[in-house]
């Protein structure tokens, strides 16, 4: 009886250590899951990381969009558009301009709703520091590489957006967030924030400020309504 009180005992103790190892590797897994590594600056690489993430089923939306919105040329009639965690994160709390590791999918449908193309949109550290690091790539309905990395056409069309090279509406809210408040005018602040403001809205101190950042339209209207209420001295 004795020995096999033992033996049961042990039978026991290993099915307890068997059960924590297979949870360990499990929560291994899932973690390596979690924390997969940014894909290569190639549109093979960064194509086939969109399919391994299932990003259509599992990537939220930019928000305050919807599933074939109305787009605008040249991406198409239709658009929708898809963001991973990073992107995610930095729009909804207005941080501009986007980390490292952000990804915008936009997918362009035709009139008919039929798809067109995938244009996608990737942060890179370093990549191509004269606009803001971005990799570009285009891909047609069935996965081939259209157009990838520094692409003149989309970057020289970009650069005309006020947030990051994105022209999509972020949230009011998270703008907010990043927003000159008056009293930071009142502070004299105002003038690290000015790159360009005609002369009639601020005053030449701010303007000859060595310490410039572009301001976003949204900004200068702000300040266009502090100076109509004399919230900022003229």
């Amino acid at each position: 009886m004795m020995n096999n009180s033992i033996t049961n005992r042990m039978n026991i103790s290993f099915m307890f250590i068997a059960a924590a190892l297979m949870m360990a590797a499990c929560g291994s897994n899932d973690s390596d899951a979690d924390n997969e590594p940014d894909p290569e600056a190639t549109g093979a690489a960064v194509w086939n990381h969109l399919q391994q993430e299932n990003y259509q089923d599992n990537w939220p939306l930019w928000p305050g969009t919807e599933e074939l919105y109305e787009g605008t040329e040249p991406h198409g009639m239709f658009l929708t558009i898809y963001l991973n965690d990073i992107a995610l994160e930095a729009v909804n709390d207005g941080q501009i301009p986007l980390p490292d590791g952000a990804i915008v999918v936009k997918e362009n449908y035709m009139p008919d709703s039929a798809l067109a193309a995938v244009t996608t949109m990737y942060k890179v550290d370093g990549f191509n520091p004269d606009h803001n690091d971005w990799f570009w790539l285009e891909n047609d309905p069935e996965g081939k590489i259209e157009a990838e990395g520094v692409v003149e056409m989309c970057q020289s069309c970009h650069a005309g957006a006020d947030n990051d090279y994105i022209f999509t509406e972020f949230p009011s809210n998270s703008l907010s967030k990043n927003m000159l408040q008056p009293e930071d005018a009142t502070e004299g602040l105002l003038a690290n924030r000015v790159e360009f403001i005609p002369d009639a809205t601020l005053n030449k101190t701010a303007l000859s400020s060595q310490d410039k950042t572009a301001l976003s339209k949204q900004e200068v209207t702000l300040i266009k309504e502090w100076m109509a209420k004399g919230a900022l001295e003229k």
